[in-house]
Formats: C-alpha cells, structure tokens, sequence
C-alpha cells in the first residue's frame, strides 16, 4: 500500500448472534463489557491500538482483548505518514503528519463503514482517533443490532443501563433490554432479570417472576455465570413462594420449556 493513497484498513468480522459481544461480567462484580479481536498490524501498532481502545472504552464499561482464534472481530490496522500544507507569515511548507484510517465489513463481506483520521501529529494520536471513532460506531451498531432482535445487543444494553456504563443508570430500561433477550432464551439475560424481580429493581418485586426467569436461565447456556449461581437464585426465590404459587410457576416453567423445544426441533 502505498503511503499517501492508502486508507488503513480495519476489518471487523463479526459473528452473527455473538457480533457484539464477546462475553460480559455480572452486574454485581465490575461489569465489562469484553470484545475479543484479532488484530493483524505490526506488532507496534497492535499494541497502541488495544491500549487506546481500553482507554476509550472505560467510560463506556467496554474492553478489548487479543486472541487468535473464537474473536469477535477481526482488525487489520495501520498508520501512516502523509503531509498537509502549511503557510506561516507568508511562508508555505509542507508538514509531516501521522494518519490512520478504518474500513468495517460484516462476515459476510459487507461493508458496514470506513473512516480515516489523518493530520494527526504523531502515531499514537492518530490511533487514539480511531479507537474512539471505532467504539462510537461500535456502539451505534450494537444498539441497531439491538432494536433488529439480536439477543445479544439487547443483553448488552441491559448490563449498560444497570450498570450505567456509557449511560445514565436505569433499571427499568434495563429490564426492558434484559427482558428482550431472555423471552429469545438468552440465558444470562434470563439470570438478570430474574434478579431485578428479586430486589425490586425496575420492576415490582415479584419472588414467583425471580423463580421463573432463574429456572430457565439454570436450564440454559450461561456465559457469566454459573449453573448452581441461578440454582441458588431459583431456590432463594422459591423460599417466598407458597407451594400453591411454587406449583403454578413451576408448570410455567415447564409450559415455557416445551414450547421453545418445540420451536427449536420443528416436526
């Protein structure tokens, strides 16, 4: 590639249903939001790239970390040097300048979106323009992701409202985002919102809505946390309920099961 002609690339290859997210920690322990990329760039630039990605992303309670292999996008990254015209007291020059530039596709090839950052006086300044132009857009995409159904866009805006991570803290926006993602039988999603109805949180404590949704999260693929966590919860729950409440929650339950089993295995 040729210097001045040249936009950096940044690919993302994201994949579908794990696209936004890679994993993320529990509401009640620091949550983060985590992407996993592969970067494919000098070792240098790999590294001021990652770093000025997690710099930027503290506030928005995202990080990113380096693998080779299971990411959730893929980035190829380069600065470059270019030169802008100066004129000082009647006097012109040129300046050298760092630049670096993104280009985003879906795994399927499509392109998402592209950007370039140039005029910046060193490399790292270039590359912290980036990152935070790469986590804006990841953001943007994340919450359009979201709005189309795709569960784990909606997990994730949960834990950012509970946690108020890049927004302000709303408990009721995030049941309403957890809620989404769980009736899709995500199952952290599941776990979440089962405990905002144990503690009352953006919704009406309610011990016979905590048993349900932590049954089902205790029967599903969970990510952040472990089955005997949401066995734990279900039980916690459970120890409010009458038995004639505990029955009739637990036939929803089973109702809710076989329905979705239904769905997933067509005849």
């Amino acid at each position: 590639m040729q210097a001045r002609h040249t936009i950096a690339l940044f690919v993302i290859l994201v994949a579908m249903m794990g696209m936004c997210a890679a994993r993320s920690t529990a509401q009640s322990n620091s949550p983060q939001i985590t992407y996993s990329v592969k970067t494919d760039a000098t070792e240098l630039d790999a590294m001021v790239l990652i770093q000025k990605l997690n710099e930027n992303g503290k506030s928005n309670g995202v990080s990113f970390v380096r693998v080779e292999s299971g990411y959730a996008y893929l980035i190829k990254f380069e600065t470059f040097q270019g030169t802008q015209s100066v004129t000082f007291r009647g006097s012109g020059g040129d300046l050298n300048t760092s630049n670096a530039g993104a280009k985003v596709f879906d795994p399927k090839g499509l392109e998402l979106f592209e950007f370039v950052r140039a005029g910046r006086g060193t490399d790292k300044a270039a590359t912290n323009s980036v990152a935070k132009e790469i986590i804006k857009r990841i953001e943007e995409y994340t919450r359009l992701l979201a709005e189309q159904g795709y569960a784990d866009a909606q997990f994730n805006f949960g834990l950012r409202y509970a946690n108020g991570q890049g927004m302000i803290r709303d408990y009721v926006q995030a049941a309403i985002w957890y809620r989404m993602a769980a009736e899709q039988g995500y199952a952290d999603a599941q776990f979440n919102l089962g405990t905002l109805y144990a503690n009352g949180k953006g919704v009406k404590r309610d011990y016979a809505e905590a048993y349900f949704w932590s049954d089902l999260a205790a029967a599903g693929k969970l990510h952040t946390w472990k089955q005997e966590d949401a066995v734990k919860a279900r039980d916690e729950a459970a120890s409010h309920l009458t038995p004639a409440d505990l029955t009739q929650v637990q036939e929803r339950a089973r109702k809710w099961f076989e329905e979705h089993a239904a769905k997933a295995n067509p005849q």
